[in-house]
């Protein structure tokens, strides 16, 4: 298993920087706003969740006639099911690199697995999107 040692992390003494300037350019998550997110109870014994989609009625052409009721229309159903799936990744680090950094290097590796995360969760939701012919649920 490969770690990020001291000899890895710059020497922060002797060199100035601009934090400003080294800010990770964030993405623009575009995808994961077309989902819906909804929870597993615990112990439910599953992962597999089912979303419940209901068909539009056509459109009303037929004008109404006074004291008649009109014949109605019917709702029509469809059950999509999803099973959870489980994704994640974790950053190596020996205690030196925290002793002897100045750099915040846990928080950093904090915020660059969560970015990693948001982006995971973006590609995953456009390729569902994309393929257009299956539907996927999962977790981070």
């Amino acid at each position: 298993m490969p770690y990020t040692t001291r000899t890895e992390i710059p020497d922060e003494v002797n060199n100035f920087y601009d934090r400003t300037l080294l800010e990770r350019l964030l993405p623009l998550l575009v995808y994961t706003k077309f989902g819906q997110i909804r929870d597993i109870p615990r112990k439910s014994g599953s992962n597999t969740i089912k979303f419940r989609r209901y068909s539009s009625l056509s459109v009303a052409t037929t004008p109404l006639t006074e004291g008649t009721t009109p014949t109605g229309s019917q709702l029509s159903v469809t059950d999509i099911t999803a099973d959870v799936l489980a994704y994640g990744d974790y950053v190596t680090l020996t205690d030196v690199v925290n002793y002897e950094s100045e750099d915040a290097v846990l928080t950093e590796a904090a915020q660059v697995l969560g970015e990693q995360a948001a982006k995971t969760l973006d590609n995953l939701a456009r390729d569902v999107i994309t393929a257009g012919t299956t539907v996927n649920a999962f977790a981070y």
